[in-house]
This record gives structure tokens, C-alpha cells and sequence, in this order.
């Protein structure tokens, strides 16, 4: 294939599904490229020198920018990204890129080595805008933490304030089905590609799908499920909220360097339990309160 048709170098999701598969480009040259340019046409239409300028730093970037000029190799890349979108459509899946309209906007506090490059969504997009509330916890927690953290999320659900979790087994779903129970929305968060998810948890995402709201995935479709990728999981969970809930966190774990995260990036972050850090503000155990001064 050697023509490159001016739809597709105006296509801003191809052209995003298509950076990462090109020679040398990963997750930070992807959304260095996207935060400047939305579409190949409106990289291609800057003048040479002044492109050159703003990758500066891009590794192998005069190798890159010839790749991004050849019309032959971008119009593979970006017929193979259009149809890979279109498959997943298919699959009922949606992408969301920073490029477009959708993304999570909390998403780009992250630095560009710890966010996404693409979003994976099953379910309704709108449901990562508007407020939220991330809830943090693992299984065995204590019955005080565990009941605060579900009267939590009851009152989230109530109020109307959407409910971030992960899609584990235990914790998760619990707090899922309880948001769910009360008439709120939930965004999972998946720690692997969405074609990784656990059979038993598909009716989950199902149900939280059919309740409004979405699983999302930063992972491509077939990717893990990898035990060094959660502390990404709970990054995006963390970035994508309002404010962030921590239930007892484990030292070192994904969730506790997610609550040191979320407090280097000033997002509204209470914690409860005797493995919380001693320094963070805490929860009270009264839900309306505790979500007052999360939204406040």
C-alpha cells in the first residue's frame, strides 16, 4: 500500500493507535507527539526545522520523523491502525486517545512514562466525566475498614458521584456491586488488556456496563495480566478521580505509592486503617462526611 489518503492522515485516532507500532516509538514518544500534533497531516504541515524544535530530546528522532514523512510506511500504519480500531468496535470496545475528545483530563497530570498512551473502554465513555471518587482497598481488610469503605461507596452511588475501582476479585467487586446495588456508576480499572479479564469477572464488567458506566484499560487488548503493571492501575485509578479513598494500604504496595501520588499531585486523598501513613489526612468512618470533604 503506498497511497496515503488525505482521510487517514487526518484521522486522529489512527493516528494514535498507530505511533506505538512504529520503529522506536513507545509510550513517552507517543504522547509527546500526540501533545503536539492530533493528526500526521497537521505534524506533516509544520515547517522541518521548527518540528525538529519541538521533539527535541525524541530518541532517534531524525530516523522517526523520516518514518512519519514516508507515505508508503504511514499509509500501512495507519490502514492497519483504522482496521485494528474497527475491529474492536466491533467487539463493542471503544479507544480513547489524548488527542481526543473523551480523555480523562486527570489522566495528564501523570508524567508521560506513567500514563496510558490509549485508552481501551467496554461500556459508557461518559461515564470517566464528572465527579468521582477512587476506593482503594484489598481483600482482608479489617470489618471497620471494609464496612466504611462500603457505606462509602453506597453514599457515592446515592449522590450521584461515580465510583473508581479496580476489577480483582474480592475488594473490587464488592465495592463495584455495591455502587451498582445503589444506582451509581463505577469505571473498573483494569490492571491488563481487556481481552485478559478473568472469565468470572466478565458478567461483572457486564453489569457495570449496563448500570452506565465503563472498563477501562491503559493496556493493548491482549496484554498480561502482569503483577509489575497494578502499580500503573493504580496510578490511572488515582489520576482519573476527583479525590481517591485509601482502605488500610499495604507499605510498598500499588495502592500506598498511588496515595503518596495523589498527594504530590494535590488530588483530595483520605486513608483509614493502621497500615495508612501516619501523615495522611484521614477518613472518619462517617460516609456523607468523609464525602464532603473529598468533594469539597
Amino acid at each position: 500500500m503506498d497511497a496515503l489518503s488525505d482521510d487517514l492522515a487526518r484521522d486522529p485516532l489512527a493516528f494514535a493507535l498507530a505511533l506505538p507500532a512504529l520503529p522506536h516509538v513507545g509510550r513517552v514518544t507517543t504522547a509527546r507527539i500526540l501533545e503536539r500534533f492530533p493528526t500526521l497531516d497537521a505534524l506533516r504541515a509544520t515547517p522541518h526545522e521548527q518540528l525538529l524544535h519541538r521533539l527535541a530530546g525524541t530518541p532517534h528522532l531524525t530516523d522517526l520523523v523520516g518514518t512519519l514523512h514516508d507515505d508508503a510506511a504511514m499509509a500501512f500504519a495507519l490502514a492497519s491502525a483504522r482496521a485494528e480500531a474497527d475491529a474492536l468496535a466491533a467487539k463493542r470496545l471503544a479507544l480513547l486517545a489524548p488527542n481526543l475528545d473523551g480523555w480523562p483530563d486527570g489522566l495528564n497530570r501523570l508524567d508521560r512514562a506513567e500514563r496510558p498512551a490509549l485508552l481501551h473502554v467496554f461500556g459508557d465513555a461518559s461515564a470517566l466525566r464528572g465527579p468521582s471518587v477512587a476506593l482503594f482497598g484489598a481483600n482482608g481488610l479489617d470489618p471497620a475498614a471494609y464496612e466504611a469503605s462500603q457505606t462509602l461507596a453506597a453514599e457515592a452511588a446515592r449522590r450521584g458521584v461515580t465510583v473508581v475501582t479496580g476489577l480483582a476479585d474480592g475488594f473490587d467487586v464488592a465495592t463495584a456491586k455495591t455502587a451498582t446495588r445503589h444506582g451509581g456508576r463505577v469505571v473498573a480499572v483494569l490492571g491488563c488488556g481487556i481481552g485478559r479479564l478473568a472469565g468470572p469477572m466478565r458478567p461483572v464488567a457486564i453489569e457495570i456496563a449496563r448500570n452506565g458506566g465503563a472498563m477501562v484499560s491503559g493496556f493493548d487488548f491482549d496484554h498480561g495480566p502482569f503483577d509489575h503493571d497494578d502499580k500503573e492501575r493504580a496510578l490511572a485509578m488515582a489520576a482519573m478521580a476527583t479525590a481517591c479513598a485509601f482502605f488500610d494500604p499495604a507499605p510498598g504496595s500499588p495502592d500506598a505509592r498511588a496515595l503518596d501520588r495523589a498527594a504530590a499531585l494535590g488530588l483530595a486523598a483520605l486513608a483509614l486503617g493502621p497500615r495508612a501513613p501516619a501523615d495522611a489526612p484521614r477518613l472518619t468512618g462517617n460516609a456523607a462526611d468523609d464525602l464532603d470533604r473529598l468533594l469539597a
